[in-house]
């Protein structure tokens, strides 16, 4: 649920890096979700930017 993700969140606030942590899975959800259908090979270089993006 939204109000149980949110105090997740919360939680993860109070923990040393715990908020750093819930933003990489975010980051990885969103790269993920992203990254659905895009196997061809013309699609390699949207799929390393990306990449490349979350690492920044």
């Amino acid at each position: 649920s939204f109000q149980g993700m949110q105090s997740f969140v919360r939680f993860l606030q109070t923990a040393k890096g715990g908020y750093d942590l819930y933003r990489f899975w975010m980051d990885c959800e969103f790269f993920k979700d992203t990254m659905l259908g895009l196997d061809q090979v013309e699609n390699v270089a949207a799929r390393t930017r990306l990449f490349r993006d979350i690492n920044d």
